[in-house]
């Protein structure tokens, strides 16, 4: 009997995928499988009753095992699947300690002209020399930094400002806005290939409006977009900095104060905030506050942009701060500057390093909350020139600033106050141009 079990056993294992197999037919027909010509009924016959159900359940259970290893094994062939007993943990590491992380995205939400391109050439400087971070006392190694800056011009702004700074230019790769478009999530292999080539530790992508194929307030285009950046930041071991406008809403809950969809904020490890230090009148004095971190907590930061001898901005940092992020945007004014204003601003720092196409100037306007009808209130204040290029079904309007005396300028005046809407709030056909010496018709002018 117990030669004849073990002898069982031992077929079972010999054969153990065919067993796995036939386990689904013997719960259809349990009197049909065989095993060396023997099915189980034929083994418990030959016994008691209660041994007869002891061999049968040890039958049963022997391929109810197999069938059981075997999906174990299919499953775990699945790499989108790991064992967390395989996971190797991790100590918490930071590019600055609490603040921005390394393996992970972190935003820095702000208004323009409260310190947020002067704390990234602070930055960058301190990573590419390895200097402390601020508060900080412990060096680092230097290491490489990727920057796109759509906002701000590289020979004007970028690379004198990061000069002055003292930052290490040789270890800098910056976005050239006047040759190819950078994408996300589109060019992500590419960035990372450039990460990879000067072993940069910090990519900054200022503003991120500008860099996003999609829609900035749909949360599907965001995590497209977002998700494949902090999985390469994760593998990397890299820290991607963020830089997004705040939004004019009223509310006193810094973290819906960032522009675009909430996911940015879901995605991003960190989220910072700066803006006016309300316990001070000094328009010069900011606070970097905390807004959101799945890993720490850190007191906010009092800092001071200040005018250096070479006339360039730089920066001093004073200390940490009681003033919370929810302080800072409780004391930003409703209406803080005319939307006019802001647009104006806007579109100059768009056309700043040369011309731009009608359409993709109206996209990134209307990515920053600029209306239409306001983006050619501005359009007209700046007496921007527009000029046809292209022929047939390419032919395209590029918006471009005018150069001093220039007599070719093409210069169009805001609709009335009560000019009609369209449904989604736009006026019916764009406005048409009022100057004498250029008259032209509403189609015409649509397309420019």
């Amino acid at each position: 009997m117990l030669r004849n079990r073990f002898g069982i056993a031992s077929e079972l294992i010999r054969n153990a995928e065919e067993i796995a197999r036939m386990s689904f037919f013997y719960a259809l027909f349990p009197t049909r499988l065989r095993v060396n010509n023997l099915t189980p009924h034929d083994f418990a016959s030959q016994e008691s009753g209660q041994q007869k159900q002891l061999y049968r359940h040890d039958f049963i259970g022997n391929l109810g095992h197999l069938e059981n290893e075997k999906r174990k094994k299919e499953t775990m062939a699945d790499n989108r699947f790991v064992n967390l007993n395989m996971i190797r943990e991790q100590l918490k590491s930071y590019l600055w300690r609490d603040r921005i992380v390394l393996g992970g995205l972190t935003v820095l939400d702000g208004d323009p002209g409260k310190g947020k391109t002067s704390i990234v050439i602070d930055l960058v400087s301190r990573v590419t020399t390895g200097r402390p971070m601020p508060l900080e006392k412990e060096k680092n190694d230097p290491a490489g930094v990727v920057l796109l800056a759509g906002e701000d011009s590289l020979k004007c702004d970028v690379v004198p400002n990061l000069r002055a700074a003292g930052a290490d230019l040789g270890k800098v790769v910056a976005h050239d806005k006047t040759t190819a478009l950078v994408r996300f999530p589109s060019d992500i292999n590419h960035l990372e290939e450039i990460v990879e080539s000067i072993n940069a530790k910090f990519v900054i992508i200022d503003p991120i409006t500008s860099f996003l194929s999609g829609s900035i307030n749909s949360d599907r285009s965001v995590r497209n977009a977002l998700e494949p950046l902090a999985t390469m930041a994760d593998r990397r071991n890299i820290a991607i900095l963020l830089i997004r406008h705040l939004t004019k809403s009223s509310r006193t809950n810094a973290v819906y104060r960032g522009a675009g969809s909430i996911a940015i904020t879901g995605v991003a490890r960190s989220v910072l905030i700066v803006g006016d230090d309300p316990a001070c009148d000094d328009k010069h004095r900011h606070v970097l506050a905390l807004v959101k971190s799945n890993r720490a907590t850190s007191e906010s930061i009092d800092f001071k942009t200040v005018l250096r001898a070479d006339n360039m901005i730089g920066l001093e940092w004073l200390g940490e701060s009681y003033c919370a992020a929810e302080d800072i945007v409780a004391s930003v004014p409703k209406l803080q500057k005319t939307m006019l204003a802001e647009a104006i601003e806007i579109l100059a720092e768009l056309l700043c390093d040369g011309g731009i196409l009608a359409q993709e100037v109206i996209k990134l306007a209307a990515d920053a909350g600029v209306a239409k009808r306001t983006l050619y209130r501005a359009k007209d204040q700046l007496r921007v020139r527009s000029r046809k290029i292209g022929g047939g079904a390419f032919a395209g309007w590029m918006w471009e600033l005018p150069k001093p005396n220039d007599p070719s300028i093409v210069t169009r005046t805001a609709p009335p106050a009560d000019a009609s809407l369209d449904p989604r709030g736009e006026h019916n056909g764009d406005y048409p141009n009022t100057s004498p010496e250029n008259p032209t018709s509403d189609d015409q002018t649509h397309n420019q």
